[in-house]
């Protein structure tokens, strides 16, 4: 009986070390203006912009709470602006996306 109380605790501490959530996922700033369609406006490197402006130098034009009003509410910093807000982006992606545009200098 000793030997099925033992195995019975071994096997229930195995199922709760697989049932532990996984690690965060790291977010890649690249990955993300692709994913999230920047370039389809936004210029970038080689690709042109398409009515919005260029992503290079946004680094050291804008301050990381403008970089996140400008993603999350696009229209406080340009009224005019077509650009869709980001708010609803996890808050792990939010962060990747600014520490990139903030790399853009």
């Amino acid at each position: 009986m000793k030997r099925f109380w033992l195995g019975f605790f071994g096997l229930l501490s195995i199922a709760i070390v697989d049932c532990s959530p996984p690690s965060k996922p790291e977010f890649s700033g690249p990955e993300l203006v692709r994913r999230l369609g920047c370039l389809a406006c936004h210029g970038l490197g080689d690709s042109v912009p398409q009515g919005a402006s260029w992503l290079d130098g946004k680094g050291s034009k804008l301050t990381r709470q403008e970089l996140e009003v400008s993603l999350t509410h696009p229209r406080r910093r340009h009224p005019g602006a077509k650009m869709p807000s980001y708010a609803y982006v996890r808050q792990g992606e939010l962060e990747a996306l600014v520490r990139y545009l903030e790399s853009l200098k």
